[in-house]
Parts: C-alpha cells; sequence; structure tokens
C-alpha cells in the first residue's frame, strides 16, 4: 500500500527571543530584496496609431462592442500570491515595511475553514485576532473576510492605504509586479489616448470559478464605458482565472470575444504545475531563495496551513494531462509527476502514484487545516473538486480575435516529486532537496510535523511553469485546440517575465496597442533548451 506518513502539531507559541531572531531576520530579508535602482521603462510612442470607429464617449452597454487595441482598456490579472490581502485597514499580505514583526501573525489570519453544509463545501476565513471572531458551525470564523485591495506591487508594502494603481518600491521593499504595472502606466500616459488601466486584486486563496462572476460585472462596466474590447494579460494564476470567467461567460450563452479583444498569458499553467506540491507539503511560498527566507520569517508550519486550506491550491496541482504527458517522456514510461515513500518499509523504497491515487495521499499528506477537531480537513475533496472543474485539454480561445502566449525555456522547473523520499522508485537518490536543507536558517526552525524531505526532477520552463504545460503539450506549432502563437524567452525566470527590461519593451507597447508583437533575439519561435 502506497501511502504517506504524517503528524500535526500545532506550532509553539513564540518566545520573546524567537520574535526578536525573526525580526533580526527579517532585516537581513529586506535588506537582500531591497529595490536597487533599474533603468526606467521609456514609453514607445507611435505617432501611426490612431483610434478609429465611434468616440468611447457615446458607447453605450447595449451596443455591440468595437475592437481597437490602441483604445482598449488594459486589465492585469496577476497570479498566486499576487494580490494584497487585507482585513479592515490591517495589511495581512504582503506586510508592510514598518510591521515586519508582525509577519508571521498577519498571515497566520489567512487559513481557510471548509466546512460542509447541505452536501457543499462552504469557504470561510479562520479566526484570527486581525478579523475577529464569530460562532460558526460549532467553532468561530473570522468576522471579516479578507479581501483584495490590489494587484501586489511591492513586498513588502505600506501597512496601510495599498494604491491601485502601481507605486514605486522604496528601500527595503522587493519589487513584485511594480516593475510592470509601473511600464504600462508610464505607456498609457504617453499614449494620450486615456485607456483605463485596470488591474484586477483577486483572492488567491479561493478557487477562481467563485470569483470570475464578480469580475465579469466589472469587465462588462469598463468595456461599457469605454465602448471597446479589453486588452487582458494574465500571469501565472491569473490564467486559470481567466479560463475559469471564459467558461462563466459561456455558460451565460455569450463569448469571451465579446469583450475581449487582445488575451496576454504569461507562463500560463494550463496543465499545473509541480511546485504547487510544495506549498502544503513543505510550506514553501515560491520557488528561489529570496521566497525561502520569507517562509522561514513567517513560519513554515503557517504556511504549510494556509496553503494546505486554500481551495485555489488544488487548482494549480498538476492535471491528469500533466501527468499522462510525463509518462510519455524519454524513459519515464509508467512513470507519474508524483511519487511517495511507502509506510513502513523498512528499505525507505517509495512507489510512484498512479493519477487516480493522488487524492488517498493528498488526503494524508496535506492534512494541516485549522481546528481540525472542530472543521475536519476537506483536502481530498478539495482536490477532487479542482480536478472536476478542469476543461477538456485543448485552447479555447472563444471568439477572441487575438490570443498570445509568453513563456520562459531554459530554467529547471519541477517535473516530479518523490514526497519523503530518500531516493527514486528506480533506486536512484539524484536531485535531492531538502525543505530545511539549503537555506540559511537551521533544521531547528522547521517543525515537527513538516514533513521537508524529498526529491525534485526537473524539466525545461521557467522555474515554476514547464514549457509543457504552458503550450499544453510539446509542439508550439500545433497546440490542442483553437491555435495560439507563443513566444518563448530563454533563461528568464517566472516573476523574471513580468520585471525584464527587456520582455517589459517588447510586452507593454503591444499590451497597450502601440506597437505589434514580433520574434527576434528575446522572444523566439522556438523554447531552447536546458
Amino acid at each position: 500500500m502506497v501511502g504517506v506518513v504524517t503528524g500535526r502539531r500545532k506550532p509553539a507559541t513564540p518566545t520573546r527571543v524567537s520574535v526578536l531572531c525573526r525580526y533580526s531576520a527579517a532585516l537581513c530579508l529586506v535588506a537582500a530584496l531591497a529595490w536597487s535602482c533599474e533603468k526606467s521603462y521609456v514609453p514607445v510612442v507611435n505617432s501611426a496609431v490612431r483610434t478609429s470607429g465611434a468616440s468611447p464617449a457615446s458607447a453605450t452597454s447595449a451596443a455591440p462592442l468595437a475592437r481597437d487595441d490602441a483604445s482598449a482598456p488594459v486589465v492585469f490579472l496577476p497570479g498566486l500570491l499576487g494580490s494584497a490581502l487585507s482585513c479592515g485597514s490591517v495589511n495581512l499580505w504582503p506586510g508592510g515595511t514598518s510591521d515586519l514583526i508582525k509577519w508571521d501573525q498577519h498571515f497566520a489570519a489567512l487559513p481557510i475553514v471548509n466546512a460542509v453544509e447541505d452536501g457543499k463545501l462552504v469557504h470561510r476565513t479562520a479566526s484570527s485576532n486581525a478579523c475577529g471572531s464569530v460562532p460558526f458551525a460549532g467553532g468561530t470564523v473570522a468576522v471579516d473576510e479578507p479581501r483584495a485591495v490590489s494587484a501586489l506591487w511591492c513586498m513588502p508594502e505600506k501597512a496601510s492605504e495599498l494604491s491601485i494603481d502601481a507605486q514605486a518600491c522604496r528601500t527595503l521593499e522587493h519589487t513584485a509586479y511594480a516593475t510592470f504595472g509601473l511600464a504600462v502606466q508610464a505607456q498609457l500616459k504617453a499614449n494620450g489616448r486615456g485607456q483605463p488601466w485596470v488591474p484586477y486584486g483577486w483572492d488567491w486563496r479561493l478557487a477562481p470559478e467563485v470569483q470570475v462572476a464578480a469580475f465579469h460585472d466589472k469587465l462588462k462596466r469598463v468595456t461599457a464605458a469605454r465602448g471597446r474590447k479589453a486588452t487582458v494579460l494574465a500571469h501565472s494564476f491569473g490564467n486559470t482565472f481567466f479560463r475559469a470567467w471564459v467558461t462563466h461567460v459561456e455558460s451565460l450563452g455569450e463569448r469571451a470575444g465579446d469583450y475581449v479583444g487582445r488575451f496576454v498569458s504569461v507562463a500560463g499553467p494550463w496543465w499545473g504545475v509541480a511546485t504547487a506540491w510544495t506549498h502544503p507539503a513543505y510550506g514553501s511560498l515560491q520557488p528561489g531563495l529570496q521566497s525561502r527566507i520569507a517562509s522561514d520569517l513567517i513560519g513554515v508550519a503557517t504556511v504549510a496551513e494556509v496553503f494546505s486550506s486554500m481551495p485555489g491550491t488544488y487548482s494549480l496541482l498538476p492535471h491528469a494531462a500533466f501527468d499522462e504527458y510525463v509518462s510519455t517522456l524519454p524513459g519515464k514510461r509508467g512513470e507519474h509527476w508524483l511519487a511517495v515513500a511507502e509506510v513502513g518499509a523498512v528499505s525507505k523504497r517509495s512507489a510512484y502514484v498512479p493519477f487516480a491515487n493522488v487524492p488517498s495521499v493528498v488526503k494524508t499528506a496535506l492534512d494541516r487545516c485549522p481546528e481540525p477537531a472542530i472543521f475536519p480537513c476537506q483536502n481530498e475533496r478539495l482536490y477532487r473538486d479542482a480536478q472536476r472543474r478542469m476543461p477538456k485539454v485543448g485552447f479555447n480561445k472563444s471568439g477572441i480575435k487575438d490570443w498570445v502566449g509568453i513563456v520562459g525555456a531554459g530554467v529547471q522547473t519541477a517535473l516530479q516529486i518523490c514526497h519523503g523520499c530518500d531516493e527514486w522508485p528506480s533506486g536512484t537518490a539524484d536531485e535531492a532537496t531538502s525543505s530545511t536543507a539549503d537555506g540559511p536558517f537551521s533544521d531547528s526552525l522547521t517543525p515537527i510535523g513538516i514533513t521537508s524531505k524529498h526529491l525534485t526532477r526537473t524539466t525545461n520552463g521557467d522555474a515554476n511553469v514547464p514549457v509543457f504545460s504552458a503550450i499544453q503539450g510539446s509542439d508550439p506549432n500545433a497546440p490542442p485546440g483553437e491555435k495560439v502563437e507563443f513566444f518563448f524567452t530563454c533563461g528568464i525566470t517566472h516573476m523574471g517575465l513580468m520585471t525584464e527590461e527587456r520582455i517589459l519593451e517588447r510586452l507593454v507597447p503591444y499590451v497597450t496597442g502601440e506597437a505589434p508583437l514580433g520574434y527576434d533575439e528575446v522572444l523566439t519561435r522556438v523554447p531552447c533548451a536546458l
């Protein structure tokens, strides 16, 4: 029988010494993440670009929307962890530079209680000092639900008064989407055509499907007021959100192309990502040293609990198509994306997990929900529900005339994970990693109950999304479903696709309708090799 041994222990209350240690570490973090002066984005001005058709002011919501990319509203959908969440006046994520000593407390206010009512799951935020407490289903939940205030521009940000528009990151603040947002705002200003800029923050903890109706209402208002179809750019998990919106629009008897003229997918995890396993299993915020430091400051047990309770997490785990693709790779016949150490195996053997058996492993390995005695964990059901919501393989443009994909390649990206393993089922211990073996902090910071030991095998991608997941297969010239044009980068990481100047100077003029997108030495027709 394949399984894993897990346990859950309530994290110890921080002592004064541990808090001071974390505060000192926070200073190290912000110093490491300090925003350095970057070359300012220079807007592209094309005097030949002119708006066409009726004046936007004369448009009505009843009239069909015209497509004019040079006059279109520009809508941005950020990815996982990419929206700032607040509870009243408290900045829960990403926290403020003036309040870093409470970073762990604020993030600890984000776990979700998943209760069953009338056979359906009801998602409520766990009670906390930041969000208050009221009785619910035999326990307590938050008085005020956290709300998405804006896209995540900087990390950390101001403790309060988060800005809807992009703002420059100050000293001791690490740029998240600020570089991209500021570049778009500068380009729109230079264009001088009054195009609306709509960065849409959303609650990345929840399943996209429960939030797209509100986004649809927002998009209808914006496009009706402008009289133009929108240009939408989505990054990472934002692509999953956009796909859920397309499904929602079609359920209303409409098409996405009724509202969107151009869609730009950046690092779309269409088939899921193996790195999604590391969030609830090992308390990892994201790949990379900077996120590792942040995870340790918050507390890996807290990070794991939040992600384990999040419905959104399970929308990002590898889909059936991901698993099937793994087995088609050379030398991997019969293998799967997930393997686990066998329970009670004296020889520390491991075995691959058939995709149909992943739910049972999810139930045991990711069982870290808050208040389990009152609200039993629903990890397995969250996973099954997410898999059931997955659309069929292939791109569905739903009437959108211009759909392109920006895909990162040339960077080692997780393909397979062996959970709790010393060696792979093949008997090798290649590419062993541990969430406590590769950072500036000691193993003593990892609480009992967090299984950090695991092995990782990699493939070509952007350090988070594999190329094959972003293009839904192996052939960029013939993806399943409708035709999508892909532009590949080489050696640029997942967030680098939204921050590097050589990408933005090509991407931003295209998004704002000022210039076309073409192939060159930075954006190529085929992905580079590792």
